[in-house]
């Protein structure tokens, strides 16, 4: 039996979307009158991924992050995953917030899914 093709796994729901897809989805889904409402934003992935390589940290058993206006969650995971992955942290604290109803339901698959990646070394809170 031949695997599914990506698109074909993730509309049977064997993969999950990550943030930056989050975003694109619910970028186009949202009205410009709603966004500016919201005053929300959404992260290029490009831009994500290279503001994740800006920071420099010393080896550090935990890093926590602060992201303000986590929107689906593309900036703060890009960050703890650049960390994660170059062991410049044991462990990572990744405190979101986002009160736009869409937004936060897609940060709470795209932070579910990311913490299942890194297990103990992720902790996540809305």
């Amino acid at each position: 039996m031949t695997p599914p093709t990506k698109q074909a796994a993730f509309a049977a729901g064997l993969e999950q979307p990550d943030a930056t897809t989050r975003a694109q989805r619910l970028r186009l889904a949202t009205s410009d009158e709603h966004k500016k409402s919201w005053g929300q934003y959404f992260t290029p992935p490009d831009l994500a991924a290279f503001m994740a390589t800006l920071p420099r940290a010393e080896p550090s058993r935990c890093v926590r992050i602060l992201d303000p206006g986590a929107g689906t969650g593309a900036l703060g995971i890009a960050l703890a995953g650049a960390l994660l992955d170059s062991q410049a942290a044991q462990r990572v604290e990744l405190y979101c917030v986002e009160h736009e109803p869409q937004a936060r339901r897609e940060l709470e698959l795209a932070l579910s899914a990311t913490a299942a990646r890194y297990g103990r070394r992720l902790i996540t809170t809305i």
